[in-house]
C-alpha cells in the first residue's frame, strides 16, 4: 500500500465533512422551492400566469369604455338638444313680442321708417333675434342628425352590457389566481428552509435578499381591489383591511 493513500482519503472526507456543514447551495434550495431569482429579488413562475391574465382584463375594460363613452355622449346630445329646445322656446316668445310691438306701429310711409331697424332698436332686436334663432336652428339639426336610431340604441346597450359582463368575469377569473400566489409567497416566507437559504445567500452576496411578489404582482394585486370594490361592490377581506392597516 502506497504511503501517502490515507493522507489522501482523510482529505476526502474533510472535504465532504466540510461541504456537509456548510449544507445544500442555497440558490439551489431556492430553485429546488421554484423561485427563480430577477435581481435580488426571487419570484414564482404562477405570477406570469396573474400578469398575463391583467393584461386581458384591462383589454376588456377598455373595450367596455369605448362602447360607455358612445352611450355618455347619446346622453349628452339628447341634454343638449333638451336645452336648446327650452332656449329656443324662450327666443320665439321673446321674438313674437318684438313682432307685435313692430305691428303696433302706425302705417303708411312713417310707420315702414319706423319699423325699420335703421331707425327703430325693436326693430334691430327683432333681426338680431331672428338671426339667432336660425343659428340654433342649425345647431339643432346637426345634432339631431347624430342621435342613433332606436335599433341603433338598443344594439349599443346591449353591447355594453356584453362587455362589462366579460369584463366582471374576468375579475372573477382573476381573484383565485391572484390569491394563489400570494398564499404561496406567505408558505414560502414561512418556510425554515427558505428563510436559511436566504440568509446564506444575503451574507455571500452582502445584498438584501428579498422573496417576491414582484412590483407587478402587487400593482395587479392593487387594481383587481379596486375594480372589485368600483366594479362589483366587494369589500375587501378582513385579512387584505389588516395587512393593510399594518402598512400605515
Amino acid at each position: 500500500m502506497r504511503p501517502d493513500r490515507p493522507v489522501g482519503l482523510l482529505m476526502v472526507f474533510a472535504l465532504l465533512g466540510s461541504a456537509t456543514a456548510r449544507g445544500a447551495d442555497p440558490a439551489a434550495v431556492l430553485k429546488e422551492k421554484g423561485l427563480t431569482k430577477s435581481g435580488t429579488v426571487y419570484l414564482i413562475e404562477d405570477e406570469k400566469p396573474v400578469l398575463e391574465k391583467l393584461k386581458e382584463v384591462k383589454a376588456l375594460f377598455a373595450s367596455y369604455g369605448q362602447a360607455a363613452e358612445r352611450q355618455a355622449a347619446q346622453a349628452q346630445i339628447a341634454y343638449n338638444l333638451a336645452e336648446m329646445g327650452q332656449q329656443h322656446a324662450a327666443m320665439q316668445q321673446e321674438l313674437n313680442a318684438l313682432n307685435q310691438q313692430s305691428r303696433s306701429r302706425v302705417g303708411g310711409r312713417m310707420g315702414r321708417m319706423a319699423n325699420s331697424p335703421q331707425f327703430n332698436p325693436v326693430a334691430a332686436e327683432r333681426v338680431q333675434m331672428q338671426a339667432a334663432m336660425n343659428e340654433l336652428s342649425a345647431n339643432q339639426k346637426t345634432l339631431k342628425s347624430q342621435v342613433l336610431s332606436a335599433k341603433d340604441k338598443t344594439a349599443l346597450d346591449a353591447e355594453i352590457k356584453k362587455r362589462a359582463e366579460a369584463f366582471k368575469g374576468a375579475l372573477v377569473e382573476l381573484r383565485p389566481m391572484v390569491d394563489q400566489v400570494t398564499k404561496a409567497y406567505a408558505d414560502l416566507d414561512a418556510d425554515e428552509a427558505v428563510k436559511k437559504a436566504r440568509d446564506e445567500l444575503a451574507k455571500e452576496t452582502h445584498a438584501n435578499i428579498k422573496l417576491g411578489p414582484s412590483e407587478a404582482f402587487k400593482a395587479a394585486e392593487k387594481y383587481l381591489a379596486r375594480a372589485e370594490r368600483e366594479v362589483l361592490g366587494k369589500r375587501p377581506s378582513a385579512a387584505v383591511s389588516k395587512k393593510a392597516k399594518a402598512k400605515k
